[in-house]
């Protein structure tokens, strides 16, 4: 049942995303603002992509066996902070010349802001509403959404963060808790608990839920995580870097 649940909010989404013109042209719009951002920060300079350069660094330094942590990457405060596996999702970006691997990162957080926009929108509107809600003038909904958030997307798009992957995910963690899928939402949780161990301010709530498996799935996510590296790095190797991290 969940699956064709799934399979119906992605439909619903779709057909509203493709039959509601104003959706359409502010993902138009916004996706080439944020072409144009980038191109007035080449020009000017500015297009550093500065915790992005962190974590491509810091996954050449995992592959290739060099210096992780206490080891201050692409500029002066960039330290690397997360667990050894974090590094691997950067892998398949860290094999590439790094101007190209910014580039591509870029492209993504352009689209996720887009998407992620978008996806929340309909779900208040739609799918966490018992009547679904009727606004006829979507373009300037939208319009007034991005521009309250425009400083903290802006910050995304400069820096190449990944706290809007984090975000997502932290939405996708209360979608799943509240549709009762505690395995999806208990690994979720873990995947976060590895970027940043301060997402333990979740668990607290979990427990007056008393959502006990979603705890449980939480910690053999963390313990997996942990020891995941080991496959690529040797258990030796991986025990160093926790031990660093």
């Amino acid at each position: 049942m969940s699956q064709l649940s799934d399979i119906a909010m992605i439909n619903g989404f779709k057909h509203w995303l493709l039959n509601t013109r104003s959706v359409r042209y502010f993902a138009l719009i916004a996706f080439l603002l944020c072409v144009a951002y980038y191109i007035l920060e080449s020009i000017n300079g500015r297009a550093q992509m500065a915790d992005f350069h962190v974590y491509y660094d810091a996954a050449n330094a995992f592959l290739y066996d060099t210096q992780l942590y206490g080891k201050s990457f692409g500029v002066s405060s960039g330290f690397y902070k997360y667990s050894p596996f974090a590094t691997i999702p950067f892998i398949p970006l860290a094999i590439l010349p790094y101007g190209i691997a910014s580039v591509i990162y870029y492209l993504i957080i352009s689209f996720c802001i887009i998407w992620f926009s978008l996806r929340l929108v309909y779900f208040i509107s739609f799918e966490n509403s018992k009547r679904p809600i009727v606004i006829k003038k979507w373009g300037a909904t939208l319009f007034f959404i991005s521009l309250f958030m425009a400083d903290h997307l802006e910050r995304e798009l400069h820096l190449g963060n990944v706290n809007l992957f984090l975000l997502i995910g932290a939405f996708f963690i209360y979608k799943k808790a509240i549709e009762k899928r505690s395995f999806t939402a208990g690994i979720l949780v873990g995947l976060l608990l590895l970027f940043k161990p301060h997402f333990l301010i979740l668990l607290p709530y979990f427990m007056w839920k008393k959502e006990w498996r979603i705890l449980l799935i939480t910690a053999l996510s963390v313990v997996a995580g942990l020891f995941l590296p080991a496959l690529i790095k040797g258990f030796t190797t991986n025990t160093l870097l926790l031990h660093q991290w």
